[in-house]
Order: structure tokens, then C-alpha cells, then sequence
């Protein structure tokens, strides 16, 4: 992978991954445990429900729950790990990622409760070290991070693309989703991805209540010059608690002006 593409590809991870459960950070409840199989016994999605309409359905539970979830990237350049939750009820949530490219590692953790957005980073020398405060009503209209905390989840985003789909198994669906219309995209990201970034192959497994259980997005070929080849994402424990607090006070400094503008 090419040095000037590191920075592109380092921020879309961190933005579409924070998107995945609406800009989440660290988790102050357990972490992520492996999922449940899905129950032999639970009915299947009917077939008279076109696909399109039950993945959208199952979209929408990730906006009206509780959820855990973890997440997965792969590749030969780029690997990506990150975990957290969120509570729909207090619009709070919070996550870890990390990142390793090309020898460089990069820790992000970011924690959202109502108003207020806490970032921190490690892997950086020119930021600083401690959580970095600010607004969400600080942030631009069409900032790339505004737009993630507008969607809980950019498996919903990705799946609003979503065309050609059909069924695949009892609780399964496959397709091509266009990634050129997710709202964490920038033409730069876009750039790096290539030409193919409008047919993207993915498969989703709901569970038995037809909420999204896991989904994978092959990007063996739209990934190529970016040395990434799988994302995966796993959706769990949807309902249940969740309790997210502020960092404390006196690890806590505002947001720098130049950073603000960058988000």
C-alpha cells in the first residue's frame, strides 16, 4: 500500500466503525462475547417478504434497540478490531478500535452520551493524550462525523444500498451494496477503494427475531490496492442494559480548534 493512501484509509476505518453502533467509544460495561447460534427451531424469514424489505426491517431494530457489537477488518496492509454498545434511550454509546497498518498501530476511543463527545487517541504523538471534548452540536451539518452519529450503524447505511438480493438460506441474504452512497464516504475514500465501490458482494445472517446477527462485505477486489480483503460485523444482545459514562474530569480537555474543523 502506498504511504499517501494511509491516512485516507486510516480515517474511513475509524469513521465507518464508529458509524457502526452511532459513534461509540470505551465500553464501560463488559465487552463483546461470542454470539449465540441461531435457534434451529426459529421460523424462517418468509418468502413472501421480498428480501429488500426484511433487510430493511432488520435495519431498523439496530435503531430502535440496545446493541453490542464487534467488528472485523482483514487484509495484507490493513487489519481493524473494535467493540462496543450503545443505549438508545440515554443516545449514549461507546467503542474501541484499533488499527495496524503497514507496521503503524492506532488505538481510538470515543464515548458519546447525549450532547457531549469524548475522542482519544493513541498511536499519535502530535495529539493529545488525554479524551478531547466537544459538542455535537459543534460539529458541521455535513461533517463526516455528524453523519455517523446520525446513523447507529453503517451496516443500516450499507444496507440502504443495498441492491440485487436474494435469499440464502432460512435467515440469510446476499447482494451487491454501493458504498459510494454511505454517508462516511468522502471522495477521497472513494478514490483509494476504485472504480468498484458501487458493487460491493456482502452476505447478512439475521437471528431469530430478524434483527442484522452478523454481516461480512467481501472487498477481495474492491480492496486490492488498499491491502484489504474482509470486513465483517457481529450484532448481539440486542435490548439489553447498557451504561455509558463521561471519562473523568480531570483527564479531559476541550476539543483543539484545527482537530474540531478536521471532524
Amino acid at each position: 500500500m502506498k504511504p499517501s493512501r494511509l491516512p485516507v484509509l486510516v480515517l474511513g476505518a475509524v469513521v465507518l466503525t464508529a458509524a457502526v453502533a452511532g459513534c461509540k467509544g470505551q465500553p464501560t460495561d463488559p465487552g463483546p462475547r461470542p454470539l449465540s447460534t441461531v435457534s434451529a427451531a426459529a421460523p424462517p424469514v418468509a418468502d413472501s417478504v421480498p428480501p429488500t424489505e426484511a433487510l430493511a426491517a432488520a435495519s431498523a431494530k439496530m435503531k430502535s434497540q440496545n446493541v453490542r457489537y464487534a467488528m472485523n477488518m482483514v487484509g495484507s496492509a490493513v487489519s481493524m478490531t473494535g467493540k462496543g454498545a450503545a443505549d438508545v434511550t440515554s443516545h449514549s454509546s461507546s467503542a474501541v478500535l484499533e488499527i495496524n497498518a503497514t507496521g503503524q498501530k492506532l488505538t481510538t476511543e470515543t464515548l458519546l452520551v447525549g450532547d457531549d463527545i469524548w475522542l482519544r487517541f493513541q498511536g499519535l504523538p502530535s495529539l493529545p493524550k488525554q479524551w478531547m471534548h466537544m459538542k455535537v452540536s459543534q460539529l458541521k451539518p455535513g461533517s463526516l462525523t455528524r453523519r455517523a452519529l446520525e446513523d447507529p450503524a453503517s451496516v443500516s447505511a450499507m444496507l440502504k444500498s443495498a441492491f440485487d438480493v436474494k435469499k440464502s438460506g432460512e435467515r440469510g441474504f446476499e447482494g451487491t451494496v454501493d458504498l459510494s452512497k454511505s454517508p462516511t464516504m468522502t471522495p477521497q475514500m472513494l478514490a483509494a477503494l476504485g472504480d468498484k465501490a458501487d458493487a460491493v458482494p456482502f452476505r447478512v445472517t439475521l437471528d431469530d427475531q430478524g434483527r442484522v446477527s452478523v454481516m461480512t462485505v467481501d472487498m477481495s477486489e474492491i480492496g486490492k490496492a488498499a491491502g484489504v480483503t474482509m470486513m465483517k460485523f457481529e450484532l448481539y444482545e440486542y435490548g439489553e442494559p447498557v451504561q455509558i459514562n463521561p471519562p473523568p474530569t480531570a483527564d479531559v480537555i476541550e476539543m483543539p480548534a484545527k482537530l474540531l474543523a478536521a471532524l
